[in-house]
């Protein structure tokens, strides 16, 4: 690939990816970032009123690469400050039994459930009604999922991976917490549920951050490179 493509100019959709490319011997002067972003006609853009029982969401595809299995873990432990917490888990994929097994294997199946594959016009209410969303993947291209919950009013609490780093703004609209690292996963949701003020910082700042990315923008920025590169053909 490099071979043929090293002279070729690239668009990419976050700085990880351009990262990844520059590690693999690439020449990246001639790499251009332009962000995945939202359509801002689905989204409210702001915060909604909570539940009055902590309730914590994981939004994506149920596959083993995406590591759910931590935050089950990490659940088990909040459970024992916030016993009437909930776990929604949207999403489907052939994860799901694995999932379904570790909830009974830590005795949390009533406190945890499986939405499935959750439609466009539900996504929002749910994301909307949850205190936190949780992302614990391995390693993304982006993190479109983030921004969509950002959208909703809910903070995001990811893994410091490639992609997810891109997505969030440690400290300003979630919190970064390292890969696989199950207590500092915990610490991150409890230090939310426990002080309100600190989550709605956080969530308020997660709207702002969802608002400035547009796919108005960001075809617009693809549409001046394209002409760009054309031009110097």
């Amino acid at each position: 690939m490099k071979f043929i493509y090293n002279k070729t100019p690239f668009v990419v959709v976050s700085q990880s990816t351009m990262d990844e490319f520059k590690k693999k011997g690439f020449d990246t002067s001639n790499f251009s970032i332009i962000y995945n972003a939202l359509d801002h006609k689905y989204f409210d853009f702001k915060l909604s009123q909570k539940p009055e029982e902590p309730t914590i969401t994981y939004f994506g595809r149920l596959k083993k690469y995406k590591s759910v299995d931590h935050l089950f873990y990490a659940f088990a432990n909040v459970l024992k400050k916030y016993p009437n917490a909930k776990l929604k888990i949207m999403g489907k994929g052939d994860f799901r039994p694995t999932l379904e097994k570790i909830t009974q294997e830590l005795n949390i199946g009533n406190s945890v459930n499986f939405l499935g594959f959750v439609r466009d016009e539900d996504k929002c209410s749910e994301l909307s009604n949850s205190h936190c969303v949780i992302n614990t993947s391995m390693k993304e291209g982006w993190g479109i999922t983030n921004l969509e919950s950002n959208a909703c009013g809910t903070l995001v609490i990811s893994a410091d991976v490639p992609g997810l780093r891109d997505s969030v703004k440690d400290g300003e609209s979630g919190l970064l917490y390292e890969y696989g690292n199950i207590e500092d996963l915990t610490n991150c949701i409890l230090k939310i549920l426990d002080d309100e003020n600190y989550r709605i910082k956080l969530s308020e700042g997660a709207i702002n951050w969802a608002k400035s990315f547009d796919w108005n923008t960001s075809a617009k920025q693809m549409l001046s490179k394209c002409k760009e590169i054309s031009r110097n053909i």
